[in-house]
């Protein structure tokens, strides 16, 4: 055991996780003698926490809040976080009420919608003031500094989901059509079309996506990378344990060098060459609905 400390120390890892694999077929294999019981539970622990390090978990125990009482501020659950030039916004189930939280000041403003929206899947901000939001199959874009709503149909071919905005435009995710759809600019955001040359098959478990002038596409156990709307080659993302197969959101920023994905009760974070560095995992458990990180 003393020498996986040493592996990991020099970035052996592939020899570390050997080498722990052996230690745990021997302690397996150990007397179950009283007397070796208290032996037994300290190597038990260390081995465990030698598996931590290799699988590059980091333990959030006592999470600081920056905002007291979301819910019911939101008069709802929390749905999605949309990040801003200043901070980020926190929108709910209810769509006319939102939170937007500063970080230089550390201030959280609720903001009324005045809307006749009930629902809503996916939101995306277009720029600093407007968010767009979607129930499908309808784009309802919202002005914050006054409140002002205006609805647009959309007219995409079927359903969209994980929209985002770029460049004064949405995209988003059809994966019946196993498509990346784009709309026109402002200020007709609602007629959309398909932006990938052809379609891709493995489009059909697109989970989430982000935009840095490329196009990266979440699916359940990967990240896909288009360009001039055909396939590149992209980050391969590195193995990680354990594996990566019910993925959800995606938060990467254009000028930032991670990607950062929530699974359940962990948040895993890559460096854009798909290198792995480390996963963070909630202890009480909790499911990640959706997450934001300020690279700065």
């Amino acid at each position: 055991l003393d020498r996986v400390d040493s592996y990991l120390i020099v970035g052996r890892e592939a020899d570390a996780l050997d080498l722990v694999r052996q230690s745990e077929l021997a302690l397996q294999s150990a007397g179950t003698q009283a007397e070796l019981q208290t032996d037994r539970e300290q190597l038990s622990q260390r081995i465990s926490e030698q598996r931590r390090r290799l699988r590059k978990e980091i333990i959030v125990r006592n999470p600081a809040i920056v905002i007291d009482d979301v819910a019911t501020r939101l008069n709802s659950p929390a749905k999605q976080i949309l990040p801003t030039e200043k901070g980020f916004i926190v929108l709910g189930d209810n769509p006319r009420t939102v939170i937007e939280y500063t970080g230089q000041s550390q201030q959280a403003q609720s903001r009324t919608i005045t809307t006749d929206m009930e629902s809503w899947t996916e939101a995306a901000l277009i720029d600093e003031g407007r968010i767009a939001f979607t129930d499908g199959l309808n784009v309802t874009v919202a002005t914050l500094k006054n409140g002002t709503t205006s609805t647009q149909k959309s007219t995409s071919p079927s359903p969209i989901s994980a929209l985002v905005g770029y460049n004064s435009r949405l995209y988003a995710l059809s994966p019946n059509e196993r498509q990346v759809m784009r709309s026109s600019v402002t200020p007709g955001l609602a007629t959309f079309s398909g932006w990938l040359k052809e379609p891709d098959e493995a489009l059909t478990q697109s989970r989430d996506l982000a935009i840095d002038g490329s196009i990266y596409v979440l699916v359940a156990n990967g990240l896909r990378q288009y360009t001039q709307g055909v396939p590149a080659s992209g980050p391969k993302l590195d193995p990680v344990e354990p594996a990566l197969v019910d993925a959800k959101h995606l938060s990467y920023q254009a000028d930032g060098q991670h990607f950062f994905i929530t699974e359940n009760n962990r948040l895993l974070v890559f460096k854009k060459t798909g290198k792995f560095v480390a996963q963070y995992l909630l202890e009480s458990g909790a499911q990640i609905r959706d997450a934001y990180v300020d690279e700065t």
